[in-house]
């Protein structure tokens, strides 16, 4: 319940921050910004959350079978997230355009840090079920402290370089929180931060292709409709693509998984 609280006041303290600090237009954008990111990784993470944690609970008191669904579960993350939120960032300016109109257009430029700050909120989040499944609300507290303070320490350094560099700085930040994250992930079923790494690495390459590509598709297609139609084509024939060369087993868990769930 604290945790939840300190969440939920750090949360409205960035807004205020911006609207105090900043114009209220530059609050507007960033407002609408990060509305765009948390709209799917948010959901996407509510879901993980409920979904993962009465798997783990039942696997609880078998560490070994509990380190191979905790990370299986942590790639099944990887492979929804990761293409979502790059494709949301590489396509933020014909979203933004169609959406809200030109006069937005700085909340596409902000979207795009924030999203990929948004795509290790899942992640970040089964990290976290893993000491709620062992019973550890002593240290899921500890983590939220720590990681707040990250957090504001970093927003109050990149202040003085202005809201788009602070937006830039929040991916520094939340790679560090969920540094931390895996600290205690490490101790109690050995699966830390490298691991992870090792674990999501192709799902973020193919998913930066997918961001780069739809990116810089502007280069050649000028209307924002026909941007968005392409470019949710490119990055569903790159991701599937890639997915079906490389042959990621979570693909076809995925797929068993929504044909018998």
């Amino acid at each position: 319940m604290i945790s939840g609280l300190i969440d939920t006041i750090y949360c409205n303290f960035l807004p205020l921050i911006v609207g105090k600090v900043f114009s209220a237009a530059s609050l507007g954008y960033y407002t609408q910004a990060d509305r765009f990111a948390k709209l799917p990784s948010s959901n996407i993470s509510g879901i993980l959350q409920r979904v993962t944690y009465p798997v783990l609970c039942t696997l609880q008191e078998d560490d070994e079978k509990l380190r191979s669904n905790y990370r299986k579960l942590l790639k099944m993350s990887g492979l929804i997230v990761f293409p979502l939120m790059c494709m949301l960032a590489g396509l933020a300016y014909p979203i933004v355009d169609v959406l809200l109109g030109k006069k937005w257009e700085y909340t596409a430029t902000l979207l795009i840090p924030i999203c990929f700050n948004m795509m290790f909120y899942p992640i970040a989040a089964i990290n976290l079920n893993l000491l709620q499944v062992k019973g550890r609300s002593d240290l899921f507290l500890k983590l939220e402290i720590i990681k707040k303070i990250i957090g504001i320490l970093a927003l109050i350094c990149s202040i003085p370089f202005g809201l788009l560099f602070m937006c830039y700085s929040t991916v520094f930040s939340g790679l560090l929180m969920l540094y931390v994250n895996t600290y205690y992930t490490k101790k109690i079923i050995g699966v830390g931060f490298w691991m992870q790494v090792k674990d999501l690495k192709s799902f973020l390459c193919i998913s930066l292709l997918v961001f780069f590509g739809s990116y810089f598709l502007h280069l050649i297609v000028q209307n924002s409709w026909f941007h968005i139609i392409i470019g949710v084509i490119y990055c569903l024939i790159v991701f599937v693509g890639a997915m079906k060369i490389c042959k990621v087993p979570e693909v076809s868990y995925l797929k068993s998984s929504l044909l018998h769930g």
